[in-house]
Formats: C-alpha cells, structure tokens, sequence
C-alpha cells in the first residue's frame, strides 16, 4: 500500500483563502500551475470575479492570486516542474505515467483530495491540514477504489 495523496473536508466562506490554506506548504515549490478551465470555479472576495483569468502561471503568481480571500466552489488544478509540458490528467493511471506531479480536486466547495508524486510532500501535506484545522484528514492510498477519475465534474 502506497501513499497517493491527502482527502480533507473544507470549512470555507467568503472571507478566507482556503486554496492557500490548502497549499500554503508547498509555496517554495517551483512549479508552473494549470488552472482547468471546464472544472474550476473559484469567485473572488471582493468583486465576485473569478479568481483565475488564465490558463497557466508560475508559482509566484499562483501564490499571490490564491492568498487573497476567495470561495472555491470546484477545483481541478494541476501542477508540473517548469521543465515540463502540461497533459490534462483524467486517471489515477494517467497521473502516475504523466510528468504531473500535484493534482488539487475540491468538490462543492467541501470536500478536497490532492494527489501527489513525492511521498515527503504528501506527509507534509497532511501534516499541514491538521495544523490548519482542517477535518477528516485522511491519507489516500493507490489500492482505494475511492476516486477511479481525476475529475471534478
């Protein structure tokens, strides 16, 4: 039994930032974020914009966007090294042979599950949602039959 990622239950309203809360530990990560257009819905605090206005960005503009207050709905975003190309992932099986290395999925702005390559960034993960108070904490494992898609809807 290998550890794939960390499920959470979200206590979110208007006036938090849960993706940073969700994420905030892997910050000093290099990456380059894609934002799913069809399977993200995340409406800014203050304006009741949607939050992302593009496609792809770096992790230093990931992190500026998603530290102000906003109220994710659905979310699918992935993440890649710089160095590599982006590939829409569906499948546990597609994610373990892609160059992906972060998937965040949060259903009806409550439940969340992230699927990651490196086992120390999982139990960081995890480690950083119960400090942060989130509930249900739980560790996925390759072998549930939980999730057999990658998708939000």
């Amino acid at each position: 039994m290998m550890k794939i990622g960390v499920s959470f239950d979200i206590h979110q309203t208007f006036d938090t930032n849960c993706l940073f809360a969700i994420l905030k530990c892997l910050k000093e990560e290099n990456y380059n974020w894609y934002v799913i257009d069809n399977q993200t819905e995340v409406w800014a605090d203050s304006d009741g914009k949607e939050v992302f206005s593009k496609k792809e960005y770096n992790s230093e503009e990931f992190f500026e966007l998603i530290s102000d207050k906003h109220y994710a709905v659905f979310v699918k975003i992935q993440a890649y090294f710089v160095s590599s190309g982006f590939y829409e992932v569906h499948t546990k099986e597609e994610f373990k042979n892609s160059d992906c290395r972060i998937i965040v999925l949060i259903c009806d702005s409550f439940w969340g599950d992230i699927y990651i390559k490196d086992i120390s960034m999982i139990d960081n993960v995890y480690q950083s949602l119960l400090k942060g108070g989130f509930d249900n904490v739980k560790y996925i494992y390759d072998n549930e039959a939980k999730r057999t898609k990658l998708d939000v809807l």
